[in-house]
């Protein structure tokens, strides 16, 4: 019986979390929301980010195509971005911050930062970075629906549901990755929706 390394479990792992979420060898008609049942975010995660470039080396013999390429940058970003906050405060300080609070008003448990890398995409070194909460979005829903049809509205309305989640608490974040630029280019959506739990 063959036996494989941890390192080798970690890159066949990554490489069919790839596989999936980037859309290769498996049928275009399949649901986006049925592809991420079968995604490990935890293991997303927690894998090295060397095992996790390996694993993308051995996808490029499938002639990604360049939005594939794309999307793996935009994953790889959400990645390295994650990892770091999953070990700091940072998060939290955004929200503590004189700026925020004064831009937020009065105090909400439930938090999200809003994290754009199409900054970076255009050659910027950092991504747009928004902390909002639930009461500013559910001011801002009641604001476009008096501007109907709003093609905002539906995504707004998702937002609102994460943070309206029970194990949304003080002590998460729900962080909302996205890359307008890569949007805008491919037509379609680049986001990502991930949380944070504040470390003991």
């Amino acid at each position: 019986m063959v036996e494989y390394s941890v390192d080798e479990l970690e890159i066949f792992e990554m490489t069919r979390f790839l596989s999936l979420l980037m859309n290769i060898d498996e049928p275009i008609s399949i649901e986006r929301a049925e592809r991420m049942e079968d995604i490990d975010l935890d293991a997303f995660l927690h894998v090295g980010m060397d095992n996790f470039m390996e694993a993308f080396k051995r996808l490029e013999s499938s002639n990604l195509s360049e939005h594939q390429k794309d999307l793996f940058e935009f994953i790889r970003r959400v990645k390295t971005c994650h990892n770091r906050w999953m070990t700091i405060d940072e998060p939290w300080e955004i929200f503590d911050s004189p700026e925020a609070k004064a831009e937020l008003g009065r105090e909400d448990p439930k938090k999200m930062l809003r994290v754009n890398f199409g900054p970076m995409s255009i050659g910027e070194e950092l991504p747009m970075i928004e902390a909002v909460t639930l009461n500013q979005l559910r001011e801002k829903i009641s604001d476009l629906e008096k501007d109907d049809p709003n093609e905002m509205k539906p995504w707004v309305d998702y937002l609102i549901g994460m943070l309206e989640l029970d194990f949304i608490t003080k002590d998460e974040i729900v962080v909302c990755y996205a890359d307008t630029e890569m949007m805008i280019k491919h037509g379609i959506p680049y986001d990502r929706v991930l949380s944070l739990s504040r470390r003991n």
